[in-house]
């Protein structure tokens, strides 16, 4: 595999800019919608992270801040080229372990119904009734951190 890093991402930087069209691309596209509507608001307060290999944007994740000790999981993006290789587990693992230092305990997220065994194989368990959002089904997840969910 390439070399590859992960990064904290600010707003606005250049590589939010490419995450941004990461999400655009693998998570608004496909649903003939676009990241047009992002609300700048949202996105400022929002935690970006990121994993790079030579300069290159592999995949992102954000995580929204919510009640208490409590974080939102939200846009997690892989390109397309990298897909298979456990990126998105790696990614998903980094977010956590970098919230769980910050404090955060819990976390849930909206997964696609077609994305839920991957959450699942990352110890979220489902609630709640199936919904749409965006035009497709999901269900919402949560997780509570340990540590041993965010050993290095």
């Amino acid at each position: 595999m390439d070399e590859w890093t992960f990064i904290n991402i600010d707003y606005r930087s250049p590589h939010y800019w490419a995450a941004f069209a990461l999400r655009d691309q693998v998570l608004r596209k496909p649903l003939g919608l676009s990241m047009e509507d992002a609300d700048p608001a949202v996105e400022q307060v929002m935690r970006h992270f990121g994993m790079i290999a030579n300069d290159t944007l592999m995949a992102c994740v954000l995580a929204l801040p919510a009640e208490g000790n409590t974080a939102i999981i939200r846009q997690m993006a892989v390109a397309k080229n990298y897909r298979g290789r456990g990126i998105g587990s790696r990614i998903l693992n980094y977010a956590e372990q970098q919230l769980w230092r910050e404090g955060i305990i819990a976390l849930r997220l909206s997964a696609r119904i077609s994305a839920m065994a991957f959450y699942e194989a990352a110890g979220y368990t489902a609630y709640g009734d199936e919904y749409l959002s965006v035009t497709v089904p999901h269900r919402w997840m949560r997780k509570t951190l340990t540590a041993n969910d965010t050993s290095d």
